[in-house]
């Protein structure tokens, strides 16, 4: 009975080796076709999830504001431990060390080059520059040139373009602030190790200090940036142009910089 069972067995067909290849070679092709849908599908999950985490920003901004008479706070390296915005609204240093917003916040989902945190545990790492959402450097005068004056009202704030980088801006003298840009994916693109890790970025096309510093357009060209007002959108090369600011420079998703006359 048992010599029957094995001729059983035996007489099953199986599998050639060419055959086993075709299955082999379908799979990979149906793989290959899958993966373009799939990646951007994470994209746009990254995308969904770093728009997201701008608007908080962007609330956690206005709550500032709200605590401290009708005042944005980019910088002020007049106290002893710099105050940068971002950690400022972390809770790491500024006035009172109030905590605006997680850490976590400040760093883009599509960003994987994140600096290692300080021995003292910063989130920011070793330097002050390490969140990926960049503001408006509005303490530099050619940011608040004239014909921008114009076109989203009296930029009120305190500026000090000396050694000592201070600026503070009042949003109730802005005219349009929906149409001006306060935060923004921005990258540092012609940094050796430092893309997408900036505390601010210029919108303008003058030659100064750190020019390199821009929105960065990350998620299939376009940045996600929030307004003064605290809307937020994904915003085009064009789109930026054609806002009351009118943006003229930013970073493609490869890292070309683009100016716009």
């Amino acid at each position: 009975m048992q010599n029957g069972i094995f001729e059983e067995k035996k007489s099953g067909r199986s599998f050639t080796l060419i055959e086993l290849l075709v299955v082999i070679a379908i799979i990979a092709i149906l793989a290959a076709m899958l993966m373009p849908a799939l990646q951007q599908a994470r994209e746009r999950a990254r995308a969904a999830s770093c728009i997201s985490q701008v608007k908080q920003i962007s609330q956690a901004q206005q709550f500032y504001t709200d605590d401290h008479d009708g005042w944005i706070l980019l910088n002020d390296s007049t106290l002893a431990e710099t105050a940068i915005w971002a950690r400022m609204l972390a809770g790491r240093t500024g006035w009172s060390k109030k905590k605006y917003a997680e850490p976590k916040m400040f760093l883009c989902p599509a960003i994987t080059n994140v600096a290692p945190k300080s021995s003292s545990g910063d989130p920011f790492g070793q330097s002050l520059n390490r969140n990926s959402y960049g503001m408006w450097m509005f303490a530099y005068p050619h940011e608040r040139r004239g014909d921008r004056s114009r076109s989203i009202g009296t930029i009120t704030g305190i500026f000090e373009s000396s050694s000592k980088l201070v600026g503070y801006l009042k949003p109730a003298s802005l005219r349009k602030p929906s149409g001006v840009v306060l935060i923004s994916d921005t990258g540092i693109l012609n940094h050796a190790g430092d893309h997408g890790r900036s505390y601010m970025f210029f919108t303008t096309v003058f030659d100064e200090i750190d020019t390199d510093r821009g929105i960065w357009r990350l998620h299939s060209d376009r940045a996600n940036t929030a307004f003064v007002d605290g809307h937020a959108a994904a915003m085009t090369a064009g789109d930026l142009l054609a806002t009351p600011m009118k943006v003229q420079r930013s970073w493609s998703q490869l890292g070309v910089k683009e100016v716009i006359p």
